[in-house]
């Protein structure tokens, strides 16, 4: 919502999620215990409605794996929130592509960084310079076009 809320009007937020909670798929998670994440895609639509954010939003019902490969479009802000490998990796391998030059890729679990960098090294072909918001956030720049990655 506060994405929706600071773009143009123009500009459009795509909201991914299962809408379900975490797939029975996703074993190394411990969160998909806690059936509170588990949100309806109506209920966030009526959030962004309360708020007059709805319109210029597209919602992308589905699980990561069946959803992001078919998604296709240029992204300047990429923000991840998974709270799994599995699903960050599924992120990074299909939307990563996508992130313009100079882009910007903004992860809420970088309490788990550590466990990432691997991954994010890996996908990405490169060691990204991570940018610490708070004690859940993190943010680095895609490179932009011949720019040496860090």
């Amino acid at each position: 919502m506060y994405a929706r809320a600071c773009l143009a009007p123009d500009r459009i937020v795509h909201v991914c999620d299962s809408f379900q909670g975490f797939p029975k798929n996703e074993p190394e998670t411990h969160w998909k215990e806690i059936s509170i994440l588990a949100v309806s895609q109506t209920d966030v639509m009526k959030n962004f409605q309360m708020f007059r954010l709805l319109e210029g939003v597209n919602f992308v019902a589905g699980n990561f794996e069946d959803t992001l490969p078919k998604w296709t479009g240029e992204i300047a802000v990429l923000r991840i929130d998974c709270d799994s490998m599995k699903s960050n990796r599924e992120v990074l391998w299909n939307l990563y592509p996508k992130v313009s030059p100079g882009g910007f890729v903004i992860c809420d679990d970088s309490r788990v960084i550590p466990c990432l960098e691997g991954a994010y090294s890996f996908y990405l072909g490169y060691e990204p310079k991570w940018n610490v918001i708070d004690e859940s956030g993190a943010w680095f720049q895609k490179p932009h076009s011949g720019e040496p990655k860090r």
